[in-house]
């Protein structure tokens, strides 16, 4: 009953034209400069499909309801500076208003309203965005699924994963790096994330309008840690918040933010923030 009724989310598809007008199509062309060496994969999928080795993205990649995108143990996926095929997310937040673009249009996204499967191994890690150019993130929408094991996501732009309508997000034992915010829930989003480490500059972890989240042995090192707001729910057990910070947690609107059994580093301290009738529990 903590499930608030959201907006929304929706996709389109577009193609960027000469003086930056823009059209609704179904998959793009490449559109390549000369000298542009970098192996690519872009657009819509058409049917499953499995990366290995190493895959170079020079535009965004569509994963759509019904298809799986599965990367092999070992996959280093690189990311053009900038997108030559943009697949843009809007979302209406349930206060009404206009839509907002919730997808780095600039940057090489993948988007998921399908499945996708990042199957890592312990000592064969899959690494998105290795060379260190920006990119836009994951963004899972409808009732996609991104499954993660043993990944490392390195240096998205703005978020490194974020979950709309009835997605959900499953990960274990991955870690992020370089973005400002770690894993961004929406609407009745769920996300399992359980082993590894966030860092993150921003809060590791954020519910909004009910979304809910399940945190587990977990290295929380961003820079805010861990928030929720408007109904939303978070347990957070066995985590460990490290190193200087401004917040542990903070909680507004309502929200449910559960800890158990969480420490912090020597030069961390449990600070919690709550506000507008929101709940935070503390417990051994």
């Amino acid at each position: 009953g903590r499930k608030k009724k959201h907006g929304g989310s929706s996709v389109y598809r577009e193609e960027a034209g000469a003086g930056g007008s823009r059209a609704r199509v179904v998959a793009a062309g490449p559109k390549y400069g000369e000298g542009y060496r970098m192996a690519t994969s872009m657009g819509q999928l058409k049917g499953d499909t499995a990366w290995s080795g190493e895959v170079g993205l020079a535009g965004d990649v569509f994963v759509p309801e019904g298809v799986t995108l599965r990367i092999e143990s070992g996959t280093k996926v690189s990311f053009a500076p900038t997108a030559r095929w943009s697949c843009s997310v809007f979302w209406r937040s349930s206060e009404g208003g206009d839509s907002i673009e919730a997808s780095q249009r600039n940057f090489c996204d993948i988007i998921v309203a399908g499945r996708l499967e990042v199957a890592g191994e312990r000592d064969n890690q899959v690494l998105l965005g290795p060379n260190g150019t920006p990119w836009g993130g994951i963004t899972c929408l409808g009732r996609g699924q991104v499954l993660l094991a043993h990944t490392h996501l390195i240096g998205a732009s703005h978020f490194s994963l974020q979950a709309f309508d009835d997605a959900s997000i499953c990960g274990a034992d991955s870690y992020f790096s370089g973005s400002e915010w770690g894993v961004w829930a929406w609407g009745n989003a769920e996300i399992d994330f359980s082993g590894g480490a966030i860092g993150a500059s921003r809060a590791s972890v954020i519910c909004c309008e009910g979304s809910r989240a399940r945190v587990r042995n977990l290295d929380d090192r961003s820079g805010e840690g861990i928030a929720a707001t408007d109904w939303s729910l978070v347990r957070v057990e066995k985590t460990r918040f490290c190193g200087p910070r401004k917040h542990c947690v903070v909680a507004r609107n309502q929200a449910w933010v559960k800890l158990r059994d969480c420490a912090t580093s020597e030069d961390a301290v449990m600070d919690v923030v709550r506000l507008d009738e929101a709940r935070v529990e503390v417990r051994p």
